[in-house]
């Protein structure tokens, strides 16, 4: 028992940190004290499950992915073969897939973006500072960061924050993917 509350309260403080909320905010908008949520942090207590709801539910996190989080320090998961991959945003010249089923992410996002030949995505932004790598798996595109460009091929990777503008675009004939790696794509939004 003491094991289990030492793994919700090590993801607990895991997810916490990667949304970038504060002991006392995530208190506040809880409604729990930081003395409780600290407490449950170091496994000193077992929360309640409409405690541990009410702070997944400020950190836009399901309860199950906190406890999936548990369970992922103690197992692997193989998934065999490339199961089909859902769409997760369709643009006219462009579409974003889950390569990780959804039930199988946590606190990060692992996506197929498609560019068609000459697609594009509109111009996006995150609400909040997070970061997203990008790999060019197939093709060419050109990445777009506020007024900086990037030409990128096969191979090619880059780093960058979701909440600067940003746009991709192939300008080629032939289609081109790029993998999509960060820690919450439903929290980014066409701007244009």
């Amino acid at each position: 028992m003491e094991a289990d509350r030492q793994l919700t309260g090590k993801s607990l403080r895991s997810i916490r940190q990667s949304c970038g909320i504060s002991l006392r905010d995530l208190a506040a908008k809880s409604g729990c004290s930081a003395g409780f949520i600290s407490q449950i942090e170091r496994g000193k207590t077992s929360p309640s499950l409409e405690s541990l709801k009410r702070i997944c539910r400020v950190m836009n996190v399901t309860l199950v992915d906190l406890l999936m989080m548990n369970s992922e320090h103690r197992e692997a998961r193989f998934l065999p073969g490339a199961p089909s991959a859902e769409i997760v945003t369709k643009w006219p010249r462009a579409s974003l897939h889950h390569i990780l089923p959804p039930c199988e992410q946590t606190n990060y996002s692992l996506l197929m973006l498609e560019l068609p030949p000459h697609g594009r995505t509109p111009k996006r932004s995150a609400r909040r500072s997070m970061k997203e790598v990008a790999l060019v798996l197939k093709g060419r595109v050109t990445f777009k960061l506020e007024k900086e460009e990037y030409d990128m091929r096969q191979g090619d990777m880059i780093h960058f924050d979701l909440m600067s503008p940003h746009a991709w675009l192939n300008h080629h004939s032939a289609a081109a993917r790029v993998v999509l790696f960060n820690s919450n794509f439903t929290e980014v939004a066409d701007i244009s």
